[in-house]
This record gives C-alpha cells, structure tokens and sequence, in this order.
C-alpha cells in the first residue's frame, strides 16, 4: 500500500457491535498511487476536460474570467493610473475573480451526474467513489490551471515596461497563492454540487459560502465581539492567501488551505457514498463517523500549523528573513534579552495581519540567540494591563471599536514591544509612527543594537540656514536612533568640532560661513575625519522676499569645500529626460492626470553590489546638480574615486537663469551624450592611513529635506494605491544611513531599512497602457473565441457526418 510508511495507529471504533480499523480506512481511501486508481482518475478528469469544452459554456466561462478581472484590475482597481508594477494588484483581482467563475465551473460536475441519474450507474461500477470524486477534483485543478495562465501575458508584456525587473519569487508565490484559494473555493463547489441536483442551486450555495470565508477575514464584520472576529479572521481564505501573495510561503497557510480542501471533500465523499445505500444501516453509519473522525484529525492538523513558524522566503532581497546584518547584531547578545510583545485582546482585524507579522518576526530572532527570551502577552484591556504595559514603555492608543452591535465606544488598544538588557530598557509603541508597521526588522533590530553596544558614535550635523533649521527634522531623528548626533551652527563666529566626532554632516546652504569655520572643516578633514557631504549648485530664492519661486546660482563659499580634493558641485540644474517625477494634478475630486518633470531627475544607482547603495532602489531628487570631477588631484591627494549615482545617457545640465525657459518649452533640452552625469561619489584613501578619512558626496541637499519628503510621500500614496508606500522615504533615508554606517564602520543597519520594497517603475506609461489592455487581454480573449469556434466547429461537422458501413 502507498501509505505504509506511516505509522498510524492502530485505532478501533465499535459502533453497532462492529469494530471499525480507523488505519486500513484511512490506508484505503488515501491509497490513491495505485496503478488503476491513477488511471481511473486520469481517464475521468480527461474526460470532464474534454466535455467541458465541447461546449461554448467552457469558453464563456473564461471569457467572463477575463471580463470581470479586467473590471477589477484596470477598473475599480485602477492598476493603469499608478506609475509602477505592482502585479500584486493583479492577484488581488483573481482573488475576487475566481470567488465567481470557479463555482460556475464546479456546479454541474456533481449535480449534473445526480440529475441526469448517471451518478447511480457510476456507483454500481466497480469503480471506486475515491477515484471518481479526486478525478473531478483534478478536472476542475486543469481548469484553474488555465486560467492562471491566462495572466501569463500581463506579466510579459510589464517585463518589458519595467525599469528594473520584477521580483520572480514574489510573482511565484503569488501564483501558489492563486492556485491554493482556487483550489479551496472549488473543494466547496464540489461539495454543493454533491449535495444539490439542480446547478442553479449548487452554484449560488458555493458564492455564497465562498462569499463568507472571503467576508470574515476583510474586517467587514465589526460589530461582532473581538474574540469571535479574530477568530473568524485566522480561518478566513482572504487573510491566507493575503499573507502567501506577499512573497512568503508559510507553513501555517499551506496547511490551513490542505486542511480546508480536504475537509470538503471529506464531505463530498460522504454525500456521494450515502446513495449507495438505500437505507440508513450499520455500515453507512460507520462511514459517517470515520469522514467525521477524519475531519476531526484534519482541522486538529490545521490548526496545529498556527504553532509552527516556518516559512520559504521567495522574495529576491529577503524582505521576510532576517538580514545578516540582523545576526550580527544578535550575536553581539551576551546577556539574557527579555522581548515583550502586548498585542491586546481588542486590536481590530485590520491590524491582525501586523499583529501576526510581528510575532513571527520576534520567534525568529529569539530562535537565532539562546540569550533571547520571548514573552508574548495577549489579554483583555484591563487596568492591570495597562499598567503592566505602562511599566514596560507601552501605551494605550486610542480607536474605535465596537463592544457590541448597538454601541460604538472609544477604547485603548495595546499595540507595542518592550526589551530588557541587563540595565538597559528601550520599547517601540507601534502604532506612534506609520514606519512602525512598515519597517519592523529594522525598528526592532536597532533597539537591540542600541542596548548591546557601549555607546553610540557621535555625529555632528551643521547647519548655515537659520531661518530653515528645523527643515531636516526627519532625517535627524533617523539618524539620532543609531548616532549620538550633536547639531553646529555654521553661521555663528565661532564652532567646535568634538575631538570624538566619527563623522560631519554639511548640508550647504545658499549663504556662506565665515573663514574660520570653513577652515576648521577643512582641519577636520585633514585630521582623517570623514565627510557626508551635499551640496548643490542652485538653489530656489527670490532675492527680496526669499521665496521659493526663482533659481538662481548658490554662492555659498562650501560649494568650494572640497576643491582641493579634486571635487567641486556645478552650479547648474540637471534634468533627465529617461528617468524622472511625474507630479499630480488634480483633475477632478478622484481623478488625477501626470505631468512629466525632467528637473526631478531619479539618480540611479552606479553599483548594486557597494554598501552603500545596496538594496537602494534609486536616489529620487528636485532641482539638483551635478558634480565635477578631477581625478589627477583626486589621486594626488592619495585618494580613490569611486561613483554612487548617475543620471541616465538622457541627461544633461542648463544654467539656473535659463530654467523657465525650459519649462514653458520655448527652449529644447540638449542631452549631455559625452560625459556621463555623476550625482554621488565616494572618496576612499588608497592606503588605511588613520590621517586620512572617507567622504562621501551628493550633489543635492533637499533630497531628506521634511517637505520633500512629505511631498515624495503623498506622490507614493497616489502613485501606488496600496500598502507599499513610503518608497522614496525610504531609498533616500537609507543612503543616508548606509553613509553614516560605512563612514564610522558600523554594523550596515540601513541596509535592513533599504531593503527594496518598491515596485519596479514602468517606462512609458502610455504606451505600456496601450499595450498591457490590448496584449494583456485581447490575446487572450480573442484565442479563446478562436479556438472555440474552432473546436465546436469542427465538433458539429462531425456529429453531422453519415456513417457508412464499408463492404
């Protein structure tokens, strides 16, 4: 037997004063890899397969396939008004879609055999009722097959458009994904359509279970207790294959939807065994209790899947695993590390994808250090939790919730982690900051990080605009969660430098510093500091009331800064006509229309493979310049040039005074085609002399600016309609990191922030419109209607044939 191998055991039932061997039940129905089951199975999926396309019904099922997921994925979805390829849109869309066309597929595979009365002929044969059910299962997984391979085009077709390529991992499992929730939703129909003769009947008791496992895990149902919504929420098929969509397969969801699957056909097996026999006896009523037993098992097998965490990354840069840089942070625990997750009783649905997220991120790194011990605490809200809570850092925020179907109350949730080391205590309230819930590895791991190390390196950023000091807000806030970061003011008579300052930021204003600070950089320098460096040629004042409305040429004297090195910023403003903004104007109160900006130009990165630019998508900048280089003096100096970013052979630089002229088109842009833009550099010493630092070099000081970040914010949000936003936040914040990290030769954490959570860019959106509607659809829609004709065609000529019997 096939199932030898597994030691089940040796369980007997009396019922009826009969003994039932659960074992050779389960042996017997499960031993499918025989040679005759096999062909059994084979010849009936063929043969459903074959009739299901003899028919227009086949072809206008996937007709409508097709027309209701265009509805969804350009329509209501609208996938062609965002500017990058987030394919996971595309499966969302086939989620839905299938909730529909599958249960059309499925409705007639049972009943119809019931209403034709073939099914009481197949059940004197002597085939087996096992073989006949999985030979239907599997006609109806050809089918879905096919119809996953009709989104085959799409992918092609973006591949072409894209800037960069499309993660196959992520794109792989979201297929898995697919093929699980089809499979699920059509282990329903076969059921129905084993219980019901009439179609009809069949068909809408399938959408409306299917509608109903879909409904509880999209927190729709809120006026139910908190408990019961969770709950509902863990067995819910939209929150499994949400979680697989995102690039991970997960041993929890696998087992959940082979636990689903095989309990309805359980069911099915039993509806269809029942009319073996005329009448209620012993022998049918062991079988009911053994189908039941055996769902028992399977449920208990599912569930059991909630306690294991294991789960296969697909994703190219790892997104759902932890970084190296993760395991050399936890290797530097020496001490026992209490992590404490409070996740209250009461936390939305919404929120339970996070929730679920977090506490497998947590088991992972508690199995990487034995020094790590994990508490998770899961209660009502109570008094006694919040202060519990409160003792550890954590704080109540504040929602809405509802207590029961008539009263909506403003509640407290607890939402936070709270970690312990030897003296030290750090927490993260999850909830305090949208990045939270977006960059949980890198939260987590640079508290870690910050309470294993003795102290942090101090880092000293400048600043000589005064009346603009509180305009990089949000990148020193980043930057003061890994460095002891100390702020100087250029612009005063006189600065200190901290003889302990491991790096010096400068940001150059449009203004300039007196002599003696600029010498005291330069001393810095020449001491075997290091540098980060942006400056830029150009900057957008009007000389009388300093608004931002006119460029002009920056005069500030730290444009010089590091002339001697062979580095100088032009004073110009870059544009690029390949890779570029696209702003949003408002059209109406939903719609909104792309207007091109060349002098937004995205610089892309020079080398993947650096420190600092790995996993950074691209730099994304307004208005910036670019940089001149000398390499003799640069090697002179005992230095090495290395590149960081570039703009695309579509670029070029004009004067700040001629840049109306461009924008209202009455002058053309002329490409810069013989020298290559560089727009960041990096200045290593070529021996490791102590007396010599590192620099690194940008030719743009807004691009971490609070407004431009915002604004970069909003654009994601209205570009990418979906979770993954803060794309430019991040690629931009992480060079910064990354910098600082490499300078000071510190543990790579922004390299954990960077990891690339965008979606691949389309080039030329309105011709990838064009073509992703027509190809993306119209072939496929229009081979099915060929092919139909084809096949019934060449069906109803032959049926129309004279056999004639040869002499």
């Amino acid at each position: 037997m096939v199932f030898t191998f597994l030691k089940i055991p040796k369980i007997k039932i009396k019922i009826k004063e009969k003994e039932l061997s659960v074992d050779s039940f389960v042996k017997n129905f499960f031993s499918i890899l025989n040679p005759q089951s096999i062909y059994n199975i084979k010849v009936i999926a063929t043969k459903e397969f074959k009739q299901f396309f003899a028919t227009p019904l086949g072809y206008g099922l996937i007709i409508l396939y097709l027309i209701i997921f265009s509805l969804l994925f350009f329509g209501i979805f609208g996938y062609l008004k965002i500017q990058s390829a987030d394919l996971g849109l595309m499966f969302t869309a086939i989620g839905y879609t299938v909730a529909i066309v599958i249960p059309a597929v499925t409705m007639g595979v049972i009943s119809k055999e019931r209403n034709q009365g073939t099914l009481e002929l197949v059940l004197t044969k002597p085939i087996k009722i096992r073989d006949f059910l999985i030979g239907k299962f599997v006609f109806v997984q050809l089918v879905i097959l096919l119809i996953l391979c009709l989104q085959l085009p799409i992918i092609l077709i973006t591949s072409q458009f894209v800037q960069s390529a499309i993660d196959p991992g992520i794109i792989f499992a979201q297929f898995v994904g697919a093929y699980l929730l089809s499979s699920a939703i059509s282990s329903i129909g076969i059921t129905f359509s084993s219980l019901f003769k009439n179609e009809i009947t069949s068909l809408l008791s399938t959408i409306v279970v299917t509608a109903f496992f879909i409904i509880i895990g999209s927190g729709l149902l809120n006026p139910l207790p908190f408990r019961l919504d969770n709950f509902l929420a863990r067995i819910s098929l939209l929150s499994n294959y949400s979680f697989i969509t995102q690039g991970v397969i997960d041993v929890k969801s696998v087992l959940y939807f082979i636990g689903f699957i095989s309990v309805f056909l359980l069911l099915a097996y039993y509806l269809i065994i029942k009319d073996k026999f005329t009448r209620i006896n012993s022998k049918l009523t062991n079988i009911r209790v053994l189908v039941m037993l055996l769902i028992v098992i399977t449920l208990l097998i599912a569930n059991f899947g909630q306690f294991i965490n294991i789960k296969i990354d697909l994703t190219s840069n790892g997104l759902f695993t932890l970084s190296k840089e993760t395991e050399q942070v936890l290797s530097k625990i020496k001490s026992p590390l209490s992590i404490k997750l409070y996740a209250s009783n009461n936390i939305p649905v919404q929120l339970q994808p996070q929730v679920n997220t977090l506490e497998n991120w947590l088991r992972d790194y508690e199995s990487k250090n034995t020094n790590i011990k994990l508490t998770i605490v899961k209660e009502n809200m109570s008094n006694e939790l919040i202060e519990k809570a409160r003792a550890d850092g954590i704080y109540p925020s504040g929602v809405k919730v509802a207590e029961d179907q008539a009263t909506q109350v403003t509640a407290g949730i607890l939402f936070g982690i709270s970690l312990r080391y030897l003296d030290k205590s750090a927490s993260i309230n999850i909830l305090e900051d949208e990045q939270n819930i977006t960059d949980f590895e890198y939260k987590i791991t640079t508290s870690i990080y910050n309470l294993v190390r003795d102290k942090k390196p101090k880092v000293v950023i400048s600043k000589n605009d005064p009346k603009l000091n509180d305009k990089y807000t949000l990148i020193t806030k980043e930057i003061s969660e890994l460095f002891d970061l100390q702020e100087i003011d250029l612009q005063s008579n006189e600065i200190t430098i901290p003889n302990d300052t491991l790096i010096l930021i400068v940001f150059a204003g449009n203004v300039n510093i007196p002599e003696s600070n600029l010498i005291k950089i330069k001393n810095y320098l020449a001491n075997g500091g290091n540098l980060f460096f942006a400056g830029q040629g150009s900057n957008l004042y009007n000389i009388q009331d300093e608004t931002p409305i006119f460029p002009q040429k920056n005069s500030s004297n730290l444009l010089d800064l590091l002339s001697e090195y062979g580095i100088r910023i032009a004073k110009n403003i870059t544009f690029d006509l390949e890779n570029y903004m696209r702003y949003p104007e408002q059209v109406n109160l939903f719609e909104y229309k792309f207007v091109d900006f060349f002098f937004g130009p995205e610089f892309l990165v020079y080398d993947p493979n650096s420190s600092i630019t790995r996993n950074i998508f691209r730099l994304f900048t307004l208005w910036s310049s670019s940089i001149e280089i000398d390499k003799e003096l640069i090697e002179a100096k005992g230095y090495t040039v290395k590149p960081l970013f570039k703009l695309s052979s579509k670029s070029g630089g004009i004067n700040p005074e001629d840049y109306f002229q461009y924008v209202q088109k009455s002058k053309n842009f002329e490409v810069n085609s013989q020298n290559e833009i560089v727009s960041g550099l990096l200045l290593v010493p070529n021996t490791n002399n102590d007396k010599k630092g590192k620099i690194v070099v940008v030719s743009d000081t807004d691009f971490v600016e609070n407004n431009v970040l915002l604004l970069f914010n909003q654009l994601d949000q209205i570009e990418q309609r979906s979770f993954n936003t803060l794309r430019r936040i991040f690629n931009n914040i992480s060079f910064v990191i990354n910098s600082l990290t490499y300078l000071s030769n510190e543990i790579d954490l922004g390299q954990i922030k960077a990891k690339n959570r965008a979606f691949p860019l389309i080039k030329l959106p309105d011709i990838y419109s064009t073509v992703v509607t027509t190809g993306g659809i119209g072939i496929p829609v229009s081979l099915t209607i060929l092919i139909g004709i084809l096949r019934i065609s060449k069906r109803n000529k032959i049926t129309k044939q004279i056999y004639v019997q040869k002499k």
